[in-house]
């Protein structure tokens, strides 16, 4: 464990150098330090060379209901009354002020019946519907702040105001009215892909 801890942590440093680190099974005889062609090996850096670091593709999601709980509401009971609604439920965020999390409703039958299974539940509970879910997927979005500024600013600038926002290494999303679906989609291929 203590290894493992090191490499990762030296790996962030190393990453952050553009160093890439061999690691080599000790299995595998070395041979003369140019590398055999049938040791195993894995090569840990942040991008592979050829590899361009940002916005790939933008997703589009309809039809998701946002969840928010205060502080008094435990992130258990809150899985406990999901799990008894059949409820699926996503990018789910909870802390000592509470938390939020999202439901695609295209995998729930009937939500109307669900929502009200959840609010008896959990009353303190607030559920918001139907938002869609817009999301800029790549490698390298949470490197710097600078795409999350980008990704803001595209959806300002087709009068888009997200309801909530989500920025990963991966993807970066946000929640909006369904109205604005297909203006955000445009002005974020247009910020990211383009």
């Amino acid at each position: 464990m203590r290894r493992q801890g090191g490499l990762r942590a030296g790996g962030g440093w190393a990453r952050r150098a553009g160093i890439a680190i061999w690691a080599r099974s000790t299995f595998d005889a070395v041979g003369d330090g140019g590398g055999d062609a049938g040791a195993r090996h894995t090569v840990v850096r942040r991008y592979a060379p050829s590899e361009r670091c940002g916005g790939r593709a933008v997703v589009c999601e309809p039809g998701v209901a946002l969840g928010t709980a205060p502080a008094a509401v435990r992130l258990e009971t809150l899985l406990a009354a999901v799990t008894a609604a059949g409820v699926p439920i996503k990018d789910v965020s909870f802390g000592a002020a509470g938390g939020s999390f999202t439901v695609p409703l295209l995998n729930v039958p009937d939500w109307e019946s669900a929502r009200r299974a959840l609010c008896a539940a959990v009353p303190a509970l607030e559920l918001s519907a139907p938002l869609c879910a817009v999301s800029v997927v790549g490698d390298g979005l949470a490197a710097t702040a600078e795409p999350l500024l980008r990704f803001l600013g595209a959806l300002s600038s087709c009068g888009a105001a997200p309801v909530a926002t989500h920025a990963g290494a991966l993807r970066l999303g946000a929640l909006l009215d369904s109205s604005h679906a297909g203006a955000a989609q445009r002005a974020l291929h247009a910020a990211f892909v383009e």
